[in-house]
């Protein structure tokens, strides 16, 4: 799957090969990108990571019919397998990324501690 590419998720066939403009959430964060890889095949890509970085993909998906999406989540995101649309299944991605503190690639955020107050 080519995942340097990146097509609008309403792109006729036809129109594929000529368009690269990546289509973005509806939300203000720009983190990830829809990507149309084919007429029925599209990935969501991590916009932060390289274009040859392996985990750049978070997700794949393939359509069933045209009221039915279907999704494989790639790395940390699990969210639902069928959407209504690609741009459903790159919302819920920005809305689960936004619902998370912090990456589980960082870490932990310290808690300062402090000894026990003795009751005299």
């Amino acid at each position: 799957m080519a995942t340097d590419l990146m097509f609008p998720a309403d792109a006729d066939a036809d129109e594929v090969e000529d368009r690269y403009d990546p289509v973005r959430s509806r939300r203000d964060d720009t983190r990830f990108a829809l990507c149309r890889v084919s007429s029925i095949e599209w990935v969501i890509v991590d916009t932060t990571l390289p274009p040859a970085n392996p985990s750049r993909v978070i997700g794949c998906i393939y359509e069933f019919d045209r009221l039915e999406y279907g999704v494989v989540w790639l790395g940390e995101l699990q969210l639902r397998d069928v959407y209504g649309s690609p741009q459903d299944a790159l919302d819920d991605a920005h809305r689960a990324m936004a619902a998370e503190p912090h990456s589980r690639s960082e870490p932990p955020i310290r808690i300062r501690h402090h000894p026990p107050v003795s009751g005299g």
